[in-house]
């Protein structure tokens, strides 16, 4: 519910055919302040878009890597207040906010078709669809597909069909958990093996140190052993504790490796600094932090 314009709106999903239709129903018409600005949002995560393509109505795009788009400035008298009270874009002060405009727009949005696992087609079956860079308005902005809700209309006001491609027997890679800043030699050294629903757990991992000479050297391998399910996933341990050799290493499991990190006497002695100098602080609103090229003060 919009409470300052006392607007409340339904999203029904339903399945259909090899996707989803997503139906938008409304009590009351758009309220009058809201016409053109009101309007049903879908955002897709913009790291997982990077250097692939879309297509609208048949035409291409890419992705920006960077935020991109052109926008447009109006006064901040203009400007409704957004939905909860959140607030996305910072004036500075200069009493002014942006409208961004929309990359592409059409009746058919295709997501990164090159790719299967980020394969996505939405059709509107009346409303527009806009695709935005909402980095324009916000650094923590996603791509946005939009369509406006009509005026004066009441019950189903917009119908999306959406539909994600599937890749069949599809498992997800292992994830493994390790200490990233590194261990001490006699420390307890245990790695988490998260691993799909659909997968089976390997017998051993293995430890490889890393050389001055950019060579990969085996130290240690052990087993696996399985530790039980935990919601969504079936999860293992991996013990090299006995690896206590001062240098760098990675992880392997089957074809997966992790990160590199360290084991040393030393690895703890330093790795709270930057917590302290700018990310606590940071956190703390009120105080004022200068760090290279970036300033916050929190108000």
């Amino acid at each position: 519910k919009y409470e300052e314009f006392d607007f409340t709106s339904k999203i029904n999903v339903i399945a259909k055919d090899n996707g989803v239709l997503i139906s938008v129903y409304l009590d009351t018409p758009v309220p009058e302040k809201l016409e053109g600005r009101a309007g049903f949002n879908l955002e897709f995560l913009p790291s997982t878009y990077f250097e692939k393509t879309y297509m609208v109505d048949g035409n291409g795009g890419n992705f920006p890597r960077y935020p991109a788009g052109n926008t447009t400035i109006e006064s901040i008298k203009n400007k409704i207040t957004q939905f909860a009270g959140h607030t996305t874009f910072d004036d500075r002060g200069l009493g002014e906010f942006i409208v961004p405009e929309p990359l592409a727009k059409g009746k058919t949005i295709v997501l990164s078709p090159e790719c299967p696992e980020s394969f996505v087609t939405i059709k509107s079956l009346d409303a527009e669809l806009m695709l935005f860079d909402g980095r324009n308005l916000a650094q923590n902005g996603w791509f946005i597909v939009r369509s406006l809700l009509p005026v004066n209309k009441t019950g189903k006001v917009l119908e999306w069909y959406l539909e994600a491609n599937t890749i069949p027997n599809w498992v997800r890679k292992p994830n493994i958990g390790f200490s990233q800043v590194g261990y001490t030699p006699n420390q307890e050294k245990v790695a988490v093996i998260e691993l799909d629903a659909n997968d089976s757990p390997l017998n051993i991992a293995k430890v490889f140190k890393i050389t001055s000479e950019g060579k990969s050297v085996e130290k240690f391998n052990g087993d696996v052993i399985e530790w039980g399910k935990y919601l969504r996933y079936n999860y293992a341990k991996f013990d090299f504790s006995s690896v206590k050799e001062s240098g760098i290493y990675y992880i392997q499991y089957g074809d997966n490796k992790t990160n590199t990190f360290r084991i040393n006497e030393n690895v703890y002695d330093d790795v709270w600094h930057p917590t302290m100098d700018v990310w606590f602080p940071v956190q703390m609103d009120h105080m004022q932090v200068n760090e290279a090229y970036r300033v916050w003060h929190g108000e």
